[in-house]
């Protein structure tokens, strides 16, 4: 679908809906996501935080401002519509225009027939819908009130509200730096979307160039999902766990980081059983890795038993070590001279004879003990995995794969 990197960012905006219907959807987005926007229609001055409409499990996310309104009355947005507003005042007027874009042309024969676009008005600047329902190329859904100055809905052609919604989104990703998402409804998206540009938007849907794109190309939060809606149950998850998780975003960089380098293996090429395969073999090979390395018991036994010492800073943990070191001894007291290792002070207490030999290798199994405990420690605080760790201590259950 494109060729080029993505720069990560915090937050998404929605595409092409309002309604969000799927739960496990939302949640899977907002853990790779900080917030969604949705493009919801502007009232007076501002777009509502809710539609009347929204299932209830949706209140409890904007109460928590985890899904919050797009950013429609922005510069860029503005600037972006009356560009595309000019574009199709001129194209309107040509014959070709008209006949291509028209509504019956979306819904004549069985192999071009769609399903019908809706748009929103309240959307959009006051004069954009008005110029395709001057020239036959929208009108008010069916059943909408008769004489109403702006109906809720109107219908267009699939490619034109392609174009209007594309317009929207890829300006309010620009403006803000968001990603571009769509849930289970959308095979994949539009290079122009996933590569926000605006520029192209227009070519894109209305241009003359050929329907089918390119296979999409793998990316990691595809893939993170992915892994999610196959391998894990979401329902201890709710808003507030959400927000929660959320507090801290650099987990969830380093996860994306790795699954970048995973997905880069998997070939482009277009979706169906093959593709889907090598998500299932690329989620293996992460909850494999994953399971490998937050088994720190077996990893920390394993360590400790081959006596490989681990260069770390034993001065760091003297005085937990002491605590320790005085509960295996019984109570001796350590002497702590200079600033030697915890090893040698206690040693130089008993030093000599079998007692002294006992402490010294009691002693240095607790320094061993410790410094390996540290360095699996670090590891874990450390792993490109830890957001699996995180979703475990809230209650969502990881399976072992994501085939059922």
């Amino acid at each position: 679908m494109h060729n080029q990197p993505i720069s990560p960012a915090n937050a998404a905006v929605f595409y092409p809906y309002v309604h969000i219907k799927d739960h496990n959807w939302l949640k899977a987005t907002l853990l790779v996501y900080e917030h969604l926007y949705r493009m919801l229609p502007v009232e007076g001055e501002q777009a509502p935080q809710v539609l009347s409409d929204d299932p209830p499990f949706l209140h409890e996310y904007t109460a928590v401002k985890l899904v919050r309104p797009a950013k429609l009355q922005s510069p860029r947005v503005y600037d972006a519509q009356m560009e595309l507003w000019a574009k199709l005042r001129v194209d309107a007027q040509r014959p070709e225009f008209r006949e291509r874009f028209a509504l019956s042309a979306s819904q004549t024969g069985v192999k071009h027939r769609r399903k019908p676009f809706y748009v929103r008005p309240g959307k959009f600047l006051e004069m954009l819908v008005p110029v395709l329902q001057e020239a036959e190329l929208a009108r008010p859904r069916a059943g909408s009130a008769s004489g109403a100055s702006k109906p809720e809905f109107v219908e267009v052609h699939p490619r034109i509200g392609q174009a209007l919604m594309s317009t929207l989104a890829v300006a309010c990703a620009q403006a803000d730096g968001l990603h571009v998402v769509a849930d289970g409804r959308f095979d994949s998206l539009h290079h122009c979307l996933v590569t926000r540009d605006l520029k192209g938007v227009y070519g894109a849907w209305l241009g003359e160039g050929p329907d089918r794109e390119d296979p999409p190309i793998a990316t990691a939060e595809e893939l993170f999902e992915f892994i999610v809606k196959f391998g894990c149950d979401l329902s201890s998850l709710n808003a507030i766990r959400l927000f929660e998780l959320g507090t801290d975003r650099q987990p969830m960089r380093d996860l994306l980081a790795a699954l970048r380098q995973k997905v880069a293996t998997i070939p482009q090429q277009d979706t169906g059983p093959l593709r889907t395969k090598c998500f299932h073999d690329a989620a293996a090979d992460v909850l494999r890795e994953w399971r490998a390395n937050c088994n720190n018991l077996t990893g920390f036994w394993k360590a400790f038993c081959s006596g490989a010492r681990v260069e770390v800073g034993v001065k760091s943990v003297e005085k937990g070590l002491e605590k320790v070191a005085e509960s295996v001894l019984g109570g001796a007291t350590m002497g702590a001279a200079g600033g030697g290792a915890v090893g040698a002070s206690l040693g130089a207490v008993a030093a000599g004879g079998a007692l002294g030999a006992g402490v010294g290798l009691v002693v240095g199994g607790v320094v061993h003990l410790a410094t390996t405990a540290v360095v699996q420690n670090q590891r874990e605080k450390t792993s490109a995995y830890r957001v699996f760790n995180a979703l475990e201590a809230k209650g969502v259950t990881i399976r072992a794969s994501t085939r059922r």
